[in-house]
């Protein structure tokens, strides 16, 4: 049975707090960056959001089964909802291109999120972690 840390949990929820207080600032259609509080929390928040999520998905790494479960379990966390929000993502965009700050084509949104992880970046870059990481493991 694996051991369970309360405060994996509690920088799990700062680390979700912290990633929708960064992208509560927005710029489009008002510009909140331009106040100096927004602006100071902001990059206060994203100075620590992000490394902190990638932290705490290594505290959270265990590859004790084979690698093809390993695998197959990371593509049924990670990038099935990687796929699916990026879809929902697209078309949005696509369907309301005014509802966005950066209007731009189809094809070119889905060669974001093919080789560059587009919106869920995040996903992207953590499944080629987790898909790498093995090999220096051993």
């Amino acid at each position: 049975m694996r051991e369970y840390f309360k405060e994996v949990d509690l920088l799990r929820g700062m680390a979700i707090t912290m990633v929708i207080l960064g992208h509560a600032i927005i710029v489009f259609p008002i510009n909140l960056h331009k106040t100096y509080w927004c602006e100071f929390i902001f990059n206060a928040v994203s100075s620590v959001h992000m490394p902190m999520f990638f932290i705490v998905s290594g505290i959270c790494y265990s590859s004790k089964n084979s690698f093809g479960e390993y695998i197959n379990k990371k593509i049924r966390r990670l990038i099935i909802p990687y796929i699916f929000f990026c879809m929902m993502n697209i078309l949005m965009r696509v369907m309301f291109p005014n509802l966005v700050n950066s209007r731009n084509g189809l094809s070119s949104y889905i060669i974001s999120a093919i080789l560059f992880g587009g919106g869920y970046w995040f996903l992207y870059v953590l499944f080629i972690i987790f898909l790498v990481f093995p090999f220096f493991e051993k």
